[in-house]
């Protein structure tokens, strides 16, 4: 059986996030921390074995933030 070494977590994005804030590497212990230190259910977390899958998966809910923000302040080009 093959052992879980790390996980990529997602989370939602909040004003001036970036990718870097919003898709992380983490060992069980690390996830751990994270919860420990603030991370919850409210944060809609994700989790992936695959880097490439979290990444795609980031981009596309900082896209989808950046949509909604635009739409808020009454822009419909998506700018940021």
């Amino acid at each position: 059986m093959a052992r879980l070494a790390s996980i990529w977590i997602v989370t939602t994005p909040r004003k001036n996030s970036t990718l870097a804030d919003i898709v992380f590497e983490a060992d069980v212990a690390g996830l751990i921390l994270q919860v420990r230190g603030g991370l919850s259910p409210d944060d809609e977390p994700t989790l992936f074995t695959d880097r490439d899958e979290a990444l795609a998966e980031g981009e596309r809910r900082l896209e989808a933030y950046r949509l909604y923000r635009a739409t808020l302040d009454g822009r419909t080009d998506g700018a940021r």
